[in-house]
């Protein structure tokens, strides 16, 4: 009850006091003259439309947002969509055929001794085995000198989804008996055989060919060639021949890969044309053994979408992009993204960025007003991933506000006098003055170093029109001064009334009391800790107020980094340097370490002790893990216990300063 008493007494006392104000700031330079000045150092002396004030002085508020794609409409108003279905499941966009074939890739198959099975049947010697020789022979040179040559290449290289598109068996020939031109056809073997125990009579040196039961010998093939090349004289190098048809058959199961023969087409007719000498797979020179090359394509369905055209109402600066996708095993889904400041790309967009590793990363392409993004999916199977939503986060100035003082009336002002302000303009921006002198009824615009002398005597108000057309800078008025003459000074100590000093002397005790019963208490809700180079090393947030929305704590960290571009010195090394900035409804304080910001956000009013507190952490952890943060690799295993500190140290904040009387605004 003593205590409402008190805030009653001082609601009175300081109503009845003309002049007792925090802003704007009245001096006298001389007998009958009178300077005001607004510094903008309490926003309750204001109204704000669109604008925050700061230690800087007044400037275009920020705006921050999100843009999100999640459902049908959204995503049905991208101009780029190919091969993709967004209606079949409502708010998911998925790959409408996943049945198509990727690009060719091509293979070689392993030819090492021990993955090749390889030899040559001769008839001279219908029971020898020569798996192990360096050559392979093919051809007839007259009475039982018959050779043909045989090989097996596994198929287990070939991925098992793959679809066989062409092959081919290259031998190279280091020799020939003869010059004859021979004409040699590769043939698909019918029974199995072993490399070495296989001959001209025997399949493995227990079972026979059917052609030795037969009475001729030489292996078991299919008579019709799977291709043949012709004109084989003595000149040494690769031949090849197209084995489409049989790895196709192998592959799909119609037949079992039992291999290939390769022999003179025409030697069951005693045509003697000597013979072919061929590298097998035991040749030294590794370059030279037997190849089969397979070109083959995998089930690889692709679908691209590339997004409308996301405004964020002016140029900004993009936070994160993050998104939603079922991913079956297998398959993906990537994020690029491109800005400009046309509604439609042109020539002056940016290119696609490099795809994003994961959700929730800083978007990399430059500030702008539009965005696109543009999403590739991808599944190597019948199964389709699933993008559910993409949304991108944003900060940026307000393209327009207005800063406006209360009614200022000094006792006894005789004529108002000059009008101007302390304001810098970067390209884009302007700011402008008017006053009014019927409370904020109509307002005349005037230029900075107008006299006001003809205004009416009374009540004025001071306006502030800001305006950018790139809302990522920003007009900033620093100061604003109007001059005065007041009449001939009444009864009193050097002219002055004798109660202008008592209220004088009662005004700060008066304003404390007020100040005190009034203030919004002090509330820290996130920490942000950011190296010098801008990148984040922890976030940490406390209480009901803290930031879950992923946009949200990306906007406010987009808003602090480029503050802290721009207000603080690079590379100065100075500790205990101070700043602060308002986010629509919040304070952001931020401290400098040698090479290390901590930012504070909160609510209420700062106790005085904060700036002591930031700057004692930033120290205390400097000396436990500078070097670990001077050289972070960006990994979060290596700074668990600077996480944990934070945390600590934001949740210990709360409560000491739940309990701190003192605080500033």
């Amino acid at each position: 009850m003593m205590r409402t008493g008190w805030v009653l007494v001082a609601i009175v006392l300081l109503a009845i006091a003309p002049g007792v104000r925090a802003d704007p700031a009245v001096t006298h330079p001389g007998p009958g003259n009178g300077l005001a000045q607004w510094t903008f150092s309490n926003p309750a002396n204001y109204s704000l439309s669109n604008a925050t004030l700061g230690p800087g002085g007044a400037s275009l508020g920020w705006l921050s947002g999100s843009l999100v794609d999640t459902n049908a409409p959204d995503f049905g108003q991208a101009p780029t969509r190919v091969n993709l279905d967004i209606g079949s499941q409502p708010g998911a966009v998925r790959i409408a055929d996943t049945s198509m074939q990727g690009p060719l890739q091509t293979v070689d198959l392993p030819n090492s001794p021990l993955a090749v099975a390889d030899n040559t049947l001769l008839a001279a010697q219908a029971d020898s085995n020569y798996g192990g020789n360096p050559d392979l022979l093919v051809g007839f040179w007259g009475a039982n000198v018959w050779t043909r040559a045989i090989v097996e290449f596994p198929l287990t290289s070939l991925p098992s989804n793959a679809t066989v598109r062409s092959a081919t068996l290259s031998l190279y020939m280091n020799g020939a008996a003869t010059n004859d031109a021979m004409t040699i056809g590769v043939y698909r073997i019918t029974s199995p055989w072993t490399e070495f125990d296989s001959s001209w009579d025997w399949e493995d040196g227990v079972t026979e060919w059917n052609s030795t039961l037969n009475g001729t010998g030489g292996g078991d093939f299919d008579p019709s060639a799977v291709d043949a090349i012709s004109g084989v004289t003595d000149v040494p190098g690769w031949y090849a021949w197209n084995v489409t048809t049989v790895v196709q058959a192998w592959w799909s199961g119609t037949h079992p890969n039992q291999g290939m023969l390769l022999r003179q087409v025409d030697d069951d007719a005693s045509n003697p044309l000597g013979q072919k000498f061929f590298n097998s797979s035991d040749s030294t020179n590794v370059t030279s053994r037997p190849r089969l090359t397979i070109t083959f394509t995998t089930p690889s369905s692709v679908g691209v979408l590339e997004s409308r055209s996301l405004d964020a109402g002016g140029q900004g600066f993009w936070g994160t992009i993050g998104w939603n996708a079922t991913l079956p095993l297998g398959t993906s889904i990537e994020i690029r993204t491109r800005t400009g400041n046309s509604p439609v790309p042109d020539g002056t967009w940016s290119a696609w960025s490099p795809a994003y590793p994961a959700s929730g990363q800083p978007v990399v392409s430059p500030e702008s007003r539009y965005l696109e993004y543009r999403a590739r999916l991808f599944t190597p199977n019948s199964q389709s991933p699933s993008l559910l939503d993409v949304g991108v986060g944003f900060v940026r100035h307000a393209a327009a506000g207005s800063v406006t003082t209360e009614s200022f009336a000094p006792a006894g002002v005789v004529t108002w006098g000059v009008l101007s302000m302390n304001a810098s303009r970067p390209g884009n921006t302007d700011v402008t003055l008017a006053y009014s002198v019927d409370g904020g009824s109509s307002w005349i615009p005037v230029a900075s170093g107008a006299d006001l002398s003809s205004a009416p005597i009374g009540t004025i108000r001071l306006r502030l029109a800001l305006t950018t057309t790139n809302t990522t800078d920003s007009p900033l008025v620093r100061s604003m001064a109007l001059s005065f003459t007041t009449s001939a000074v009444v009864a009193g100590f050097f002219g002055v009334p004798y109660w202008v000093p008592l209220l004088s002397l009662l005004a700060i005790p008066i304003w404390l009391v007020v100040r005190r019963a009034l203030r919004v208490p002090f509330r820290p809700t996130d920490a942000f800790l950011i190296l010098e180079d801008g990148r984040l090393v922890s976030h940490a947030g406390h209480g009901e107020g803290a930031m879950r929305d992923e946009l949200a704590t990306s906007g406010m960290l987009t808003v602090v980094a480029r503050f802290v571009k721009d207000s603080f010195t690079p590379g100065s090394g100075r500790p205990g340097e101070l700043r602060s900035l308002q986010v629509d409804d919040r304070h952001v304080t931020i401290a400098k370490d040698a090479f290390l910001y901590l930012a504070i956000v909160s609510t209420g009013e700062r106790p005085r002790a904060l700036s002591d507190s930031m700057t004692g952490f930033l120290a205390t952890l400097r000396e436990a893990h500078g070097s670990t943060l001077s050289a972070w690799d960006g990994f979060r295993e290596s700074v668990a216990d600077v996480e944990k500190r934070l945390r600590t140290f934001l949740d210990g904040l709360a409560r000491t300063t739940r309990r701190a009387p003192n605080s500033h605004a």
